[in-house]
């Protein structure tokens, strides 16, 4: 049994309504301890997206290359780039949403964001604020886990913003599940300590496979 439960068990499981006043008490004081230890958070002190050591382009365009429908640039579907003095960028592509309740394809990187799985602001709030700049530019740019970014539709991934997950979860059902799971994995990894009522959100998503 892991702290996320075991989805092959039941459990108690508590209303959406007291998960959700319960997570925006525990994160007014997480906030409150952070600011009081001069730690409040600044999405300037996550350095992103970073230069990817080999060629010209940055993370946003290595996970736009790699989450596309087809990484080849000499298929119909793959990657279009266009490239300056010192960098190189993707111009079109095509792109499903991970969290999206219709299934269409996004063909504009314009109209796509890079979603940290578990937002900066979580991070920072959950242990996060302890650490050095160049350890929060890790997490920021972070490529070791392949479901730590993803790329999403725009305009789903502002609507997430930085809401823990008993207070947001991907709008198709079939995506909690592995949503979950990508939480609880990115927490381990990087030895975070959400609130109780946090990891109940989180075993209620895992519930759902």
């Amino acid at each position: 049994m892991t702290p996320w439960g075991d989805p092959r068990h039941g459990g108690a499981r508590v209303t959406r309504r007291v998960l959700l006043g319960t997570a925006l008490v525990a994160l007014i004081i997480w906030t409150v301890a952070a600011f009081a230890a001069g730690q409040k958070y600044e999405r300037a002190d996550w350095p992103h997206w970073r230069p990817v050591a080999e060629g010209c382009r940055d993370v946003r365009q290595q996970v736009l290359e790699r989450d596309g429908l087809s990484s080849d640039a000499s298929s119909p579907h793959g990657p279009r780039w266009a490239y300056s003095e010192r960098r190189c960028w993707i111009i079109s592509g095509q792109w499903v949403d991970p969290y999206a309740e219709s299934w269409r394809i996004l063909t504009d990187p314009s109209e796509l964001d890079i979603d940290h799985t578990l937002p900066l602001a979580l991070a920072h709030a959950w242990g996060g604020a302890t650490w050095s700049k160049d350890r929060r530019a890790d997490y920021a740019n972070d490529l070791g886990f392949r479901y730590a970014l993803r790329v999403t539709d725009r305009t789903i991934n502002r609507s997430k913003g930085a809401q823990p997950p008993s207070a947001w979860q991907p709008p198709a059902l079939g995506a909690r599940c592995d949503y979950g799971r990508n939480l609880a994995t990115v927490i381990v990894i990087w030895g975070l300590d959400p609130p109780e009522a946090e990891r109940a959100a989180i075993r209620t998503l895992v519930e759902t496979c």
